[in-house]
């Protein structure tokens, strides 16, 4: 049955021959929201200003409710009214009130997060680097030695110095130094890595010149060498998220208690006015993940929610990409300190970027003159388990092409795996098993 029609009057009050204008609280699902002047006619009608309605309620909706308000209006006020899309106003007589109803579909996606607050974060005030700053470390180490049986006596002495200079503050750079010195050596003071760093912290990049030491992916090796490189440094901003942060929409229609389990552990309790909401940062671990809602309204009414899903630690955020790219020349440590091999050239590469909350993909190159490694990767967090696939290709003049996935320890290891599957050895219904089951059942034998 349809509600009736919401009352356009007040109680009776004394005949007036002019309008009146009183100040009223306006209530959304029992909230306060503001006040409003209302205008009351001599018959009782009374009209509401459309322009102080929107200005309470228009953020919270979405803007088809504006929409709606605006039609029951005539030359910028509204009366009380039902609308078919369940948008309703009313006043109420009995509490001096004047109430808003909207669809709780209707209204505008509100994020939560459910990650936890590292204690005293929030209360961190981060200084600004001084226009000029230094450092210099030392460290001097004299050993004496008292062996019966051998020679005794005391070892050369050993000593290292560090210093650091930054420039321009943060908008500027620094550069490092190591120094060496053993006593009695033939080079007795020696250079150590020297480096040249700038930091963009808004982007998250790190620019690097000098004895460079490369990031790597998969396959890749390390070697130091003598150049440039330029990576993504997650560090720089300790407090962002860069992986998945899983979230869950759900819409309330009446006030509800909202307790959030992650893996049988009660991580949040919220208390939900009607609306929608988009949860999220669930704070998950690596592998399978049960994570549960459960929902209990003003009226007693229980729901409970279940997600399943896998996380991996290097699946990144959509959009979220991580990379590194570096060259420049072979170097080695010698007595002498460090030596370049100028007539060699070193390039290592590797780009990720988040596709979807579960697909992370990426790609990979390194090379050394006429030698080189490519390939790709990809991570997808499926809905059996986390899949991770690396695929590789290398060349090299002097040992000749690698053969990929035709080479003969990958196909060994292809067959290998079609006979444990053929083996069936998951039980029956394990694999839509829970945390909880699949947790009981590691180690039982």
């Amino acid at each position: 049955p349809n509600a009736a029609p919401p009352s356009t009057t007040v109680a009776a009050r004394p005949s007036r021959n002019a309008q009146l204008d009183f100040v009223y609280p306006l209530m959304l699902e029992g909230s306060y929201q503001g006040d409003i002047s209302i205008r009351i006619a001599p018959d009782g009608t009374i009209s509401i200003p459309l322009d102080r309605v929107l200005e309470l309620i228009a953020s919270k909706f979405q803007p088809s409710v504006s929409d709606v308000i605006r039609a029951h209006a005539v030359d910028g006020r509204l009366a009380p009214f039902a609308d078919p899309a369940g948008v309703r106003l009313e006043f109420d007589d009995a509490l001096q009130e004047l109430h808003l109803s909207v669809p709780a579909a209707l209204r505008r996606t509100e994020d939560i997060s459910l990650a936890g607050e590292t204690p005293g974060v929030s209360d961190i005030r981060l200084e600004r680097a001084a226009p000029f700053s230094a450092y210099l470390n030392y460290d001097v180490t004299q050993t004496w030695d008292n062996d019966p049986l051998g020679q005794s006596g005391r070892e050369a002495l050993q000593g290292v110095v560090e210093t650091g200079i930054r420039l321009f503050g943060d908008s500027g750079a620094v550069l490092e130094s190591r120094g060496l010195y053993q006593e009695g050596a033939d080079h007795q003071f020696s250079r150590g890595e020297t480096l040249l760093v700038y930091d963009d912290v808004k982007r998250m990049v790190s620019v690097e010149l000098g004895d460079v030491r490369m990031s790597t992916s998969t396959f890749q090796s390390a070697p130091p060498i003598g150049g440039l490189l330029i990576e993504r440094t997650f560090s720089l901003q300790p407090t962002r998220n860069y992986r998945p942060a899983g979230s869950h929409a759900i819409v309330i229609d009446r006030r509800t208690a909202v307790d959030v389990y992650v893996n049988g552990a009660e991580m949040r309790r919220l208390d939900l006015q009607p609306g929608r909401y988009d949860l999220r940062d669930f704070p998950f671990v690596d592998g399978a993940n049960n994570v549960t809602l459960e929902l209990e309204d003003d009226l007693g009414q229980h729901n409970t929610i279940d997600l399943s899903t896998y996380f991996d630690n290097e699946l990144l955020a959509p959009g979220v990409s991580e990379f590194s790219y570096a060259f420049g020349a072979p170097a080695t440590t010698e007595a002498e300190g460090i030596t370049y091999d100028s007539n060699v050239f070193v390039y290592s590469m590797y780009h990720r970027l988040g596709i979807t909350p579960t697909l992370t993909l990426g790609v990979n190159a390194q090379g050394r003159d006429s030698a080189s490694l490519y390939g790709g990767e990809a991570l997808w967090a499926s809905p059996i388990g986390t899949i991770g696939l690396d695929y590789a290709h290398s060349r090299n003049p002097a040992a000749g092409e690698g053969d990929g996935f035709a080479g003969p320890d990958f196909v060994k290891a292809g067959e290998i795996f079609l006979q444990l599957a053929a083996l069936k050895p998951f039980q029956e219904g394990f694999l839509a098993a829970t945390y909880h089951d699949a947790s009981g059942y590691f180690g039982d034998g």
